[in-house]
């Protein structure tokens, strides 16, 4: 199931401006300016909103068996364009999802960082033993963070505006 409820604009390499386009938000600032509604676990609905700014962006989003074993989403990361995210049909908690949405999208970020040619970290920081905990530094991020929507999210906003508006 495709959910794009808005006129898609699908990214293409030629489209995507450049890699310091991402360099040019302020982690830090974005990070301390959250507030406990900006969290999946107080305010999980805020993943529709990151859901609705990706599609536009041209990420698909479907209901499926995710590509991994034992992964209830994965990202296929396209070669020149963004990619689909694969999320299990089974039920999970709203908190859970929303968490599993975010973290997803935090791949996308880091394909779109790689400029749709590669998936490339987004440089925020992580505990020094989260590489070896989840794997890759890329999925050290996506764990680290998947809590905070909106962090994804104004990231999101952000590359929409510049992108879809110049």
């Amino acid at each position: 199931m495709f959910l794009c409820f808005f006129v898609c604009l699908p990214i293409s390499a030629d489209t995507l401006l450049k890699r310091s386009l991402l360099d040019e938000i302020s982690f830090v600032e974005i990070n301390e300016s959250l507030k406990p509604n900006d969290f999946c676990t107080e305010n999980p609905i805020i993943s529709q909103q990151i859901i609705d700014v990706g599609t536009r962006l041209g990420v698909q989003l479907i209901s499926g068996q995710p590509l991994l074993a034992k992964k209830d989403a994965t990202y296929e990361a396209l070669h020149g364009s963004l990619g689909t995210i694969v999320v299990s049909p089974r039920y999970m908690s709203p908190s859970v999802r929303c968490q599993l949405i975010t973290h997803e999208f935090i791949h996308v970020l880091q394909h779109l960082r790689g400029d749709l040619k590669a998936v490339i970290p987004m440089g925020w920081p992580i505990p020094s033993n989260a590489i070896l905990r989840f794997g890759s530094l890329q999925e050290a991020e996506a764990y680290v963070y998947q809590n905070k929507a909106a962090l994804v999210l104004k990231y999101l906003l952000f590359i929409e505006r510049n992108i879809l508006n110049d």
